[in-house]
């Protein structure tokens, strides 16, 4: 773990509607960003890193966090598709710690339980896979709750070949169900991962 310049941290507590009103509002901004064939300029923010919009694959935007103007400095990468106002789905891979994570945006229950995502393909729910995870802040202030892994190219396989996730999780004592569509997934995982190696 990074002395104090870790991009995302898992510990720190925001309201649940400040959390999703501003994961939406940075997803939105992504989307306003330049056109693919001009390169977008680097966004400084209040957390002090830097914001870059990467790529555009299809439905989904590419966007590098970074501690230095240039991109080279705790380099941090996301891939993330809108499926509504408020609920996308996001991917992301840290160059520093070599951790690849995945999930969804979803509000951080008040009383602070131990999250866990359940996670499921095609809508096939008997290759169900649960997982131990965590509320992931980003450096613009989105919120997500995700899974990570520290062997980066296996885990991103298993979601290349895929048309839609399902993601269970509880919140508040209730079970909740998001279902997103994957298409165009692949290449915007390769995108993700040119973007972490600074290609």
């Amino acid at each position: 773990m990074a002395d104090g310049k870790r991009i995302f941290d898992s510990q720190q507590r925001t309201t649940t509607m400040s959390i999703l009103k501003k994961t939406v509002a940075a997803a939105f901004i992504f989307y306003g960003l330049s056109s693919p064939s001009h390169a977008a300029q680097p966004e400084k923010l209040d957390s002090g890193f830097y914001r870059t919009e990467y790529a555009k694959p299809g439905d989904w935007i590419v966007v590098r966090f970074s501690s230095d103007r240039a991109g080279k400095k705790d380099r941090m990468c996301t891939a993330l598709k809108v499926r509504e106002s408020d609920m996308m789905v996001r991917f992301s891979f840290d160059a520093q710690h070599k951790e690849f994570s995945y999930g969804l945006s979803a509000p951080r229950p008040e009383d602070n339980s131990p999250a866990k995502l359940t996670v499921w393909f095609n809508g096939n729910k008997a290759s169900t896979v649960a997982s131990d995870a965590d509320y992931l802040l980003d450096a613009d202030g989105g919120e997500y709750l995700s899974v990570t892994k520290t062997n980066a190219t296996p885990a991103a396989d298993m979601f290349s070949s895929q048309n839609s996730i399902s993601f269970l999780y509880k919140f508040e004592k209730a079970d909740r169900t998001e279902t997103f569509q994957l298409s165009g997934i692949k290449p915007a995982l390769a995108k993700l991962f040119d973007c972490a190696a600074g290609r």
